[in-house]
């Protein structure tokens, strides 16, 4: 699910501040990773790679 910040971020500092918050709220719902294609898709798909 895509958020979007709520205001625009000018300074690195503020930026830097806002994507730890992100990450610690993350990590503290233990979000699980929703992997779309299997093994065997995964191939047929990136065969020409």
């Amino acid at each position: 699910m895509a958020r979007h910040l709520p205001e625009r971020i000018g300074e690195r500092a503020d930026r830097v501040r806002h994507v730890a918050a992100w990450v610690q709220r993350r990590n503290q719902t233990q979000v699980k990773a929703n992997w779309q294609f299997t093994t065997a898709d995964t191939r047929i798909k990136l065969r020409k790679l």
